[in-house]
C-alpha cells in the first residue's frame, strides 16, 4: 500500500508545468499599420521588361526590375507604397538596400542591383513607410516569380538591362 501512495505522488515539476500553463496569457499591445488590421493586400509585380543576369554557380547576378502595383490603395499610404525586395529562402536577405517608392496604379524607377541568390521566387514585403518595409519582422509581403533572364525575354519585350558576360 505505500507503494502505490508513493506512485500516485505528483512531483514539484509536474505541478510547476501545471502552474506555468495555468497563468493567464497578458495580451501585448503592438501597434499595427492599417494596412494589416484592414486585410491589404496590394497587387504587385514586376513590370514585364524587369529581368536578371543569371550567370552561373554562385556568381553575382545583375537584376534590372520595375516594380507595379497594379491599383490597390492601402490605407495610409498616401498615394505610394514602399517595398523592399528579399529572397524567398533562408534568412530573407535583402537583395536590394533601399525600399523602393512604388505608386498606386503605376510602377517604380527602374532599379538594379546584384545578388547572389538565384532563387525562383522572391518577396515584396510593404508598408507604408521606408521603415516599415525594411523592417526585419514585417509580416507584410507577397510572393512573387524572380524576373526573366535578361537575354532571353518573353516575346515581343524588352528587357529593362542588359547583362555583360565577363
Amino acid at each position: 500500500m505505500t507503494e502505490e501512495r508513493e506512485q500516485r505522488r505528483v512531483s514539484r515539476r509536474t505541478i510547476a508545468k501545471g502552474a506555468a500553463w495555468a497563468v493567464p496569457a497578458v495580451p501585448l499591445a503592438v501597434a499595427t499599420p492599417a494596412y494589416a488590421q484592414s486585410g491589404c493586400v496590394p497587387t504587385l509585380r514586376f513590370d514585364p521588361g524587369s529581368c536578371r543576369c543569371t550567370g552561373e554557380g554562385q556568381n553575382d547576378k545583375d537584376y534590372f526590375v520595375r516594380i507595379c502595383n497594379t491599383g490597390t490603395q492601402c490605407p495610409d499610404t498616401d498615394g505610394t507604397l514602399y517595398v523592399s525586395i528579399r529572397a524567398a529562402t533562408g534568412q530573407n536577405e535583402k537583395l536590394y538596400d533601399t525600399a523602393i517608392a512604388v505608386p498606386v496604379g503605376g510602377c517604380s524607377a527602374v532599379v538594379k542591383f546584384q545578388s547572389d541568390n538565384s532563387s525562383s521566387n522572391l518577396r515584396f514585403y510593404y508598408g507604408a513607410t521606408a521603415a516599415e518595409a525594411n523592417a526585419l519582422d514585417n509580416p507584410n509581403y507577397v510572393t512573387v516569380d524572380a524576373p526573366n533572364d535578361c537575354n532571353k525575354p518573353p516575346e515581343g519585350v524588352t528587357p529593362l538591362g542588359t547583362c555583360i558576360q565577363g
